[in-house]
């Protein structure tokens, strides 16, 4: 009897630990977070309605902007192990916690200059036609995909043969488990047609969070858009 039960205690947890690694989508709505998020940053957001989730743990949406400073130096401790590049302009996200972000040449010798210890993810910004030369370059080294932390795609010009047969869950798996956030900024609809994961694993994690009135409308106003981005990183890498 005693063996027995040890045997089931044993296949239980390894169910629990199985189903510990299945990557899971944070839940909250990206798009309404990020948009109440820059209308507060810009100081227009009497209007909004509030995100039911709070912006991080002992933080609230209305003293958010006066504890300014605790909050940036939260994000600075919690992004000790993030590696910022860019490609094309940079928006600024790295020097808002006060670390720098590195011009990324496409080539893994190249990142793996910056790279100093296993442990370090990496954060990448791009712009326009440099978001389709980066999916291919993903797309190409799974090994990298395993150590990427967040894209941020800032109106993309994608193609979109490409994305349909490619930019997939399962073409674009990870060995760890996890999802890579992608989070998308355009002044019109883009990568809307991802289908479903056939394993029900989702290794893309696509997060529409703002389309723009007009073409890099509100990429004009970075001092707004770059905390209204950290709102969002923070709840899903930190929390």
């Amino acid at each position: 009897m005693l063996i027995l039960f040890i045997e089931i205690t044993v296949i239980v947890l390894a169910f629990w630990a199985a189903w510990l690694t299945v990557p899971r989508r944070k839940i909250f709505v990206a798009k309404e977070v990020f948009e109440y998020a820059y209308a507060g940053w810009s100081g227009a957001n009497e209007a909004s309605v509030q995100p039911s989730v709070q912006p991080a743990p002992l933080f609230d949406w209305a003293t958010l902007i006066e504890r300014k400073e605790l909050w940036i130096k939260r994000l600075a401790r919690k992004s000790n192990h993030l590696i910022f590049f860019h490609l094309g302009e940079d928006l600024g996200l790295s020097a808002f916690i006060g670390k720098d972000s590195y011009e990324a040449v496409l080539s893994l010798e190249e990142l793996a200059k910056k790279v100093e210890k296993p442990s370090q993810r990496l954060i990448f910004t791009a712009e326009q036609e440099h978001v389709q030369k980066l999916f291919a370059f993903l797309h190409e080294n799974p090994g990298l995909r395993d150590v990427v932390a967040a894209v941020i795609c800032l109106e993309p010009k994608l193609d979109e043969e490409w994305i349909e047969a490619h930019f997939t869950h399962e073409q674009m798996d990870l060995e760890q488990n996890h999802s890579i956030p992608y989070l998308v900024l355009a002044s019109e609809p883009v990568l809307d047609m991802i289908e479903e994961p056939k394993h029900g694993w989702y290794s893309i994690d696509l997060q529409h969070l703002s389309i723009l009135e007009s073409e890099r409308s509100q990429l004009k106003k970075p001092e707004f858009l770059r905390p209204a981005l950290w709102n969002i990183l923070d709840l899903l890498l930190f929390q």
